[in-house]
């Protein structure tokens, strides 16, 4: 479909990302070690999602001076997604096993090390990715592509961002339950022992 400011865009991709894109930020923000959510990252999740609904809102028929201030506050609302990096890393240091205290099973400094900084890798690749629609966008209002390409960009965009982030979050995970399952297995000899 064609918006009030003449750029293409495929009509699903908007619902798609409204409902799956605090979804990936949530993911995100519950990656690191905390026992709640904060009101940060209440407000990362609903800063992203007023970004992507006034994205949507520019489809819709109206005037011209309307579409562009959806416009504007769609990219000022992305802009709080620019900390997810460094409000991610503040709390890699905050659970940090001591290696003298840890039995063998759990942990190592250097495993939660690798973790964190996986992690890290994943709010990075978000903090890249999402941008791009944005530039899409921008790149066809000012007439560098016509409603095929911006439309094959956003697919292309679409398919590489989730699946780079399923393949990153996985990564964290199956690292993160490696040493869960280390510990089961000293736990099952411990029992066997007995």
């Amino acid at each position: 479909c064609i918006d009030v400011l003449g750029v293409a865009s495929p009509a699903a991709i908007w619902g798609e990302w409204c409902a799956c894109g605090p979804l990936l930020i949530f993911i995100t923000v519950t990656m690191v070690d905390k026992p709640e959510l904060s009101w940060m990252d209440w407000f990362l999740m609903t800063t992203f999602f007023i970004c992507l609904i006034t994205g949507f809102l520019i489809i819709i028929p109206q005037p011209y001076g309307w579409a562009v201030f959806w416009l504007v506050v769609s990219c000022l609302t992305y802009l709080p997604l620019i900390y997810l990096p460094f409000y991610v890393k503040q709390f890699d240091n905050l659970i940090h096993p001591d290696e003298e205290n840890i039995d063998k099973y759990s942990e190592s400094s250097d495993q939660l090390n690798q973790r964190y900084a996986q992690r890290y890798n994943v709010t990075l690749l978000l903090t890249f990715m999402l941008p791009l629609y944005t530039v899409n966008y921008l790149v066809a209002l000012f007439g560098g592509f016509d409603a095929a390409q911006t439309i094959a960009v956003y697919q292309v965009l679409s398919v590489f961002t989730k699946a780079f982030f399923a393949a990153a979050t996985m990564n964290v995970h199956l690292n993160a339950l490696r040493h869960v399952q280390q510990a089961l297995i000293g736990e099952k000899e411990a029992n066997e022992m007995s």
